[in-house]
């Protein structure tokens, strides 16, 4: 069977290759050369296969169901949509080509990138999990010391968002931020950033002091950071690098057409290459972005993708 979709040589397309040379051993009864690509297949794919399993089977990116047959509640579209980002920025490559986009020079000299850390479920505070659910990454500074960089994903402008980044970066301190204190003492810098991907302009307050109207006495009392704005819109009127993996979130949430939004998705493929976010952007595209952009495109292209991406699950579980 022939993958169809142009995916040039990107992931897919290696994954394919590298299957077809295991296939072919195996037919020719060669069990030292079968073992030795299955080998090549683990050390060059080792989370690659089960990652596009996931997605093919049960896709991290909820599908998008106004009128649900079994009886469950319909995901609505911006739930789904905030989800789906999420799951974008759970991968340290996707949170460093963000924060590169979107940090000071200088902010961005200090952070350790290569150290990025997904702060595991079992170091997070309980409440912080149950109320929240935000992503929470971790990096060493350069000059000493950490950052803790709490992350929230809206489609929508949240008039309290300061209140809640507020909220979320004292329950960061008291669930995990003693664990990181330097060896003077410190504790660790907090970098709140919001992503807002949603189609109306972000209008709500940076900080909490923005929210109250304090006499000039009580001002200094005025607690709570200033969050980064990770805006899409805003961003994608600049001229984004190519080969980050922030701006092809970009440029897929604003194609003007579902022509222009698969070309970008294609492009994407061919020089992601092996990563592993190269099956997570098709399947965003395909649950996400075709139904709440282009509700009435053809689906074709994406499905063709999405083929391809099945077949190797497929072919993966085979071996």
């Amino acid at each position: 069977m022939q993958m169809r979709g142009c995916v040039g040589d990107g992931a897919l397309a290696a994954l394919s290759r590298q299957l077809r040379r295991i296939a072919h051993s195996k037919r020719a009864n060669s069990a030292p050369e079968t073992s030795r690509n299955v080998q090549v297949f683990r050390r060059r794919f080792p989370t690659a296969i089960g990652e596009i399993a996931r997605s093919a089977r049960t896709p991290d990116v909820p599908m998008v169901s106004p009128t649900p047959t079994n009886g469950t509640r319909a995901v609505p579209i911006h739930e789904g949509h905030d989800k789906a980002a999420k799951r974008l920025l759970r991968d340290a490559s996707m949170m460093a080509d963000a924060l590169r986009l979107c940090l000071p020079a200088d902010v961005l000299a200090d952070i350790d990138l290569d150290s990025l850390r997904l702060l595991p479920a079992e170091h997070v505070d309980d409440d912080l999990r149950r109320r929240r659910g935000d992503l929470l990454w971790t990096a060493r500074l350069k000059s000493g010391g950490a950052v803790l960089i709490p992350v929230e994903a809206q489609s929508t402008s949240d008039r309290n968002m300061a209140a809640r980044m507020m909220t979320l970066t004292g329950m960061s301190y008291e669930g995990i931020g003693a664990g990181l204190k330097g060896p003077d003492g410190w504790l660790p810098a907090v970098l709140p950033v919001v992503l807002h991907t949603g189609p109306h302009p972000w209008t709500a307050a940076r900080d909490l002091a923005e929210l109250v109207h304090p006499s000039s006495a009580l001002a200094p009392y005025v607690a709570g950071p200033r969050y980064v704005l990770l805006d899409v819109r805003a961003l994608a009127a600049h001229d984004l690098p190519q080969r980050n993996r922030m701006s092809v979130l970009v440029r897929l949430e604003t194609a003007g057409s579902p022509e222009a939004l698969l070309e970008t998705l294609r492009e994407a493929l061919a020089w992601l290459g092996d990563d592993e976010l190269g099956p997570v952007f098709v399947n965003w595209v395909s649950e996400v972005l075709m139904p709440l952009r282009f509700p009435d495109a053809d689906r074709t292209g994406i499905e063709d993708l999405q083929e391809g991406v099945t077949m190797l699950a497929e072919r993966a579980k085979e071996w």
